[in-house]
């Protein structure tokens, strides 16, 4: 219950944030609904991606503060878990 509504909440911040021209704003919405499409309840990975994207191309090198930040972090749960998968399908061969 509380992960889908962090899902449908993350997704309003996208929406809203998508009104506005602050872009670290709409970085951030994106970076917490990345985060939260990679939590271990949904394990939404190429979601997790496309947000980290969207994400990313919307901060320049002035923003290397906390979006920065929360940024790498999930560049980082998003490359675990890809070592995590390939560790996996490794070991199936």
């Amino acid at each position: 219950m509380h992960a889908s509504a962090a899902k449908t909440y993350a997704e309003e911040a996208v929406l809203l944030a998508k009104h506005t021209q602050n872009r670290r704003l709409l970085a951030g919405a994106w970076i917490v609904r990345g985060m939260t499409a990679a939590n271990d309840f949904f394990e939404d990975w190429e979601e997790s991606k496309e947000c980290e994207t969207r994400a990313g191309a919307l901060l320049s090198s002035e923003d290397r503060d906390h979006p920065w930040e929360d940024l790498l972090s999930l560049k980082a749960r998003i490359l675990h878990a890809s070592g995590n998968t390939g560790l996996l399908r490794q070991g199936e061969d």
